[in-house]
């Protein structure tokens, strides 16, 4: 506990620090005994309970300790100011230290009424935590980035906890992992075993219980490995589209059903640029079908109404299915509040993209039913399908080469996977400059082409799972039950603390 007499910036800089080394537990790292570092600051705010300017000290060090986590596992932000010509450099505080100050925001505020609500026991620490992540994840749009359940990579077996609960019961199981030891209690520790223990025996077991079946149909991803600073530039324009073209018409094993390019792929709104849209048609595999991103002009109106879509086109150019982003980036493809804030949005060349309807499931012929997503709204647990129209797999577009080789993209496709997991389906991700790849209805990678590398992938389809999983019938039930019975838990133990100081 003598972490807890530290005062000033040695506190805060400590708090400060452990956060910044914390967000190794993410991917590509994965270093999941970094969930210890929660314990930490456990040991740094339970003290202060009842001390004097003990919540001003609690939220003090746990937005410290937040703002390092937040700065080290989101600095990638930063890199899409930096693509040439770099219009958007003045907008480079907001991303590095704006962004992760806001976020810091959820925890210190949760934290400080954990403290004097109660404020003692690991438990409710814990607890307050997890409301902080729900809070994060739904409050102002959502961000739900790097929660704390995505910080077993490498321990798919956890993983499989998901298919239950989702990833915020993922992020509970996670939580009390890395504060229970700092409960130095026989009680805590014995939970602590328990938590590790059974759901690791039990995904286990699911892993080598169930049998995912093929599809047999066969489907080609396209990574052209375009950097940003060239996808958009005029004189490169046409040479990018011909590549996507020529990596479509490689040579296959067997029959394709569909080729698949990534988000904003052509270049071209294609389906009112007539020639680009002939080109397209030399990149559809025979009976097969083209799924591609790009912009949608909806109406010529000035401005026009304009989304970040996604077009099937088969051989003869006709259209057999569009899709529209609905869950779009704040400040990155729409500025909020545009009547107050005249700012240019980042991605959307000035312009305020439309927001789409959506979960959708997409009926293309040749292919099993799916669910679009584009880029940012595979990262939203629950909020990825039409559950009263289930698909049969998850196709997520992206173009992670705003961000250049950072954490950022590892991150981004472990969350895609675990959303395979959720739902009991299979997930397909095409992004441009990588991770692309395809994983199965348990979160295991089939194939994948890593960032930064050019190629394709030709890939059977596998089957979602028979029957939806428990989280596809019953969503946040589990956690909800969870935390219910976690404060039912301190709310006992401050009764009784309240009647022993009472006699």
């Amino acid at each position: 506990m003598k972490l807890s007499v530290l005062t000033g910036w040695r506190r805060h800089g400590l708090a400060a620090l452990l956060g910044l080394f914390s967000a190794g537990m993410f991917p590509p790292f994965g270093i999941t005994p970094l969930l210890l570092l929660y314990g930490a600051l456990y040991w740094m705010v339970a003290p202060q309970a009842g001390a004097k300017h003990g919540l001003r000290t609690v939220f003090a060090t746990a937005w410290w300790f937040f703002l390092g986590q937040f700065t080290s596992g989101l600095y990638w932000i930063a890199n899409a100011l930096l693509i040439p010509p770099a219009d958007f450099l003045w907008l480079l505080p907001l991303a590095v230290v704006a962004i992760p100050a806001g976020l810091a925001l959820f925890p210190a505020i949760i934290l400080t009424l954990w403290s004097r609500i109660e404020g003692r026991s690991a438990l409710g620490f814990a607890v307050a935590l997890m409301l902080a992540e729900l809070a994060r994840g739904h409050l102002l749009t959502g961000f739900p980035w790097n929660l704390a359940g995505y910080a077993f990579p490498h321990i798919l077996a956890l993983q499989q906890l998901a298919s239950v609960g989702g990833a915020y019961l993922l992020s509970f199981l996670a939580i009390l992992l890395g504060v229970l030891p700092a409960a130095l209690d026989r009680r805590a520790m014995a939970a602590w075993v328990l938590l590790l223990a059974l759901p690791l025996a039990w995904g286990s077991w699911r892993l080598e219980q169930t049998v995912v079946a093929s599809t047999d149909t066969m489907i080609r991803i396209i990574q052209p490995n375009i950097p940003q600073h060239q996808k958009w530039d005029p004189a490169l324009q046409a040479a990018n589209f011909r590549d996507h073209v020529a990596l479509s018409r490689r040579p296959s094993s067997k029959p394709l059903a569909a080729v698949i390019w990534g988000e904003t792929a052509t270049g071209y709104p294609v389906e009112i640029v007539e020639d680009a849209r002939r080109a397209a048609t030399a990149a559809v595999p025979p009976g097969g079908s083209l799924i591609t991103g790009t912009i949608r002009y909806l109406t010529r109106d000035r401005p026009p109404t304009v989304t970040n879509g996604m077009v099937v086109l088969d051989q003869d150019g006709s259209l057999l299915g569009a899709f529209d982003k609905f869950h779009l980036v704040p400040f990155g493809e729409y500025v909020p509040g545009r009547r107050w804030l005249p700012l240019p949005a980042v991605a959307a060349d000035g312009l305020d993209f439309t927001a789409g309807t959506g979960p959708r499931t997409l009926r293309v012929p040749g292919l099993p039913a799916f669910a679009p997503l584009i880029c940012y709204e595979v990262i939203f647990p629950g909020a990825v399908i039409d559950e009263a129209d289930r698909p049969s797999w998850l196709l997520n577009l992206t173009n992670d080469g705003w961000y250049g080789y950072s954490t950022g993209p590892f991150q981004h496709f472990h969350i895609t996977a675990l959303r395979a997991i959720e739902e009991g389906m299979p997930m397909v991700r095409v992004a441009n400059t990588g991770i692309s790849g395809m994983v199965d209805p348990l979160g295991r990678t089939l194939a994948k082409i890593g960032l930064s590398e050019r190629g394709i992938l030709d890939l059977d389809l596998p089957k979602a799972l028979e029957s939806p999983t428990f989280y596809g019938r019953y969503r946040d039930l589990p956690l909800a039950l969870a935390l219910f019975a976690a404060m039912a838990i301190v709310a006992c133990r401050l009764y009784r603390r309240h009647q022993r100081e009472e006699k």
